[in-house]
């Protein structure tokens, strides 16, 4: 006879205990292990605040190298705008200046620069090409920007060099005295 019926409980009665005994018992250990779990979380709650402050303290201290970075990086391209124009301005192949007499590349990277620089010139705007020149002079009468054109071997007129200047009043200042026209830079 089963224990449940020396104690005067059916076999009914007694499946039904010993279902809600291991019941429990699961019960519990699934409670345990979801506290467990509950208490797991917590403490990665308050270990990954704790690193978000230290990480957030960081940034705070890397903000202004990272910013020096991005006003160097800045400063770097422009620089690299301005050597691409003047080598297409003055660069080896890209306009021979009428001083110096043209021998020829040397080297397979002297015909390569000078391609490179040919490349550059076909490229450049003759705003750029203006910009350039008024980088070196304070400012200028469009007559002398028209000579120095003429000087660097680009093909311009008055009215092309004027539409250029005007067709960039960020970069240009136009100035009247005395009925003539001076151009310099912003």
């Amino acid at each position: 006879m089963a224990t449940t019926e020396r104690h005067g409980l059916s076999s009914k009665s007694g499946a039904n205990i010993i279902v809600d005994t291991l019941a429990r018992y699961l019960y519990d250990a699934v409670d345990m292990r979801a506290t467990a779990l509950i208490t797991a979380m917590e403490q990665r709650l308050c270990h990954d605040e704790q690193v978000r402050e230290k990480l957030e303290e960081e940034l705070k201290s890397l903000s202004s190298g990272y910013h020096k970075y991005l006003d160097v990086l800045g400063q770097l391209k422009a620089h690299d705008r301005s050597i691409e124009r003047l080598k297409a301005i003055v660069g080896i192949g890209a306009a021979p200046a009428p001083a110096i007499q043209y021998m020829g590349p040397e080297t397979p990277e002297d015909a390569d620069e000078e391609a490179a620089n040919k490349k550059l010139r076909r490229n450049l705007e003759l705003w750029e090409a203006v910009e350039q020149y008024l980088r070196f002079v304070p400012e200028a009468k469009v007559r002398e920007i028209l000579d120095f054109m003429e000087l660097i071997k680009i093909r311009t007129s008055r009215q092309a060099v004027e539409a250029a200047i005007t067709a960039h009043p960020k970069v240009f200042r136009v100035l009247k005295r005395k009925q003539e026209k001076f151009v310099s830079l912003k």
